[in-house]
């Protein structure tokens, strides 16, 4: 969770429109396709930097609790 939130929301936004806006050729298109989900994801950054939090700080919590079950 931590890599992802580093991941996603160090994105610099201008070079993703100039991505997203750049002409690609065939055997370019799932490039193009990675970059629409990118910023799709992207969209809503609050949102994101929210729900990956709440993720991390829930496996972290849950992470003793499941360690302590293995015995």
């Amino acid at each position: 969770m931590s890599g992802l939130t580093v991941g996603y929301l160090s994105i610099d936004e201008w070079n993703l429109q100039i991505n997203l806006n750049k002409d690609y050729t065939d055997n370019e298109s799932s490039e193009k396709k990675k970059y629409v989900e990118i910023a799709s994801v992207l969209k809503d950054r609050h949102w994101l930097l929210v729900t990956l939090l709440l993720c991390n700080a829930t496996a972290m919590e849950a992470l003793p609790i499941f360690l302590s079950n293995i015995k």
